[in-house]
């Protein structure tokens, strides 16, 4: 008895292709997002690093002077950043202001900005300085 083999050669179908394209497809969309969302946030991390580093430069600015009065002051590092200041005499919680002890306590509040509009990012530092008291000009 003679055997006829039915040889029907096994693959894929036109729509099986298609389906696994379409899921790579989505697949790969999705990897990309996370992707670009990562370097996004990789660029505003760097970004906040360098306003934190260009704050202490600006704090240790504002240390070294020899002489430090209530003030608001503002200016820029480069084309990205810039820097506001304000110092004034400082007053506790209760409205009274400290012994005077041969220093006097300036509460400093420092801004780096970058960015413009709704981009714009803030980097804020509040501190004390302890100065030595301006000299009082007398009779």
């Amino acid at each position: 008895m003679a055997r006829t083999r039915s040889r029907r050669v096994r693959g894929f179908t036109l729509l099986e292709i298609l389906v696994a394209f379409i899921v790579l497809a989505v697949a790969g969309g999705a990897l990309l997002q996370l992707f670009q969302g990562g370097l996004q946030n990789l660029t505003l991390a760097a970004e906040y690093t360098q306003a934190a580093l260009l704050a202490r430069s600006k704090l240790a600015e504002l240390d070294a002077r020899a002489e430090v009065s209530a003030s608001s002051e503002e200016g820029s590092f480069d084309d990205q950043f810039r820097w506001e200041v304000t110092l004034q005499p400082y007053v506790d919680a209760d409205g009274a202001t400290p012994p005077e002890a041969g220093v006097q306590a300036m509460q400093l509040e420092l801004t780096v900005l970058w960015g413009a509009g709704p981009d714009e990012r803030r980097y804020a530092v509040q501190s004390l300085l302890l100065t030595k008291p301006l000299a009082q000009e007398g009779p």
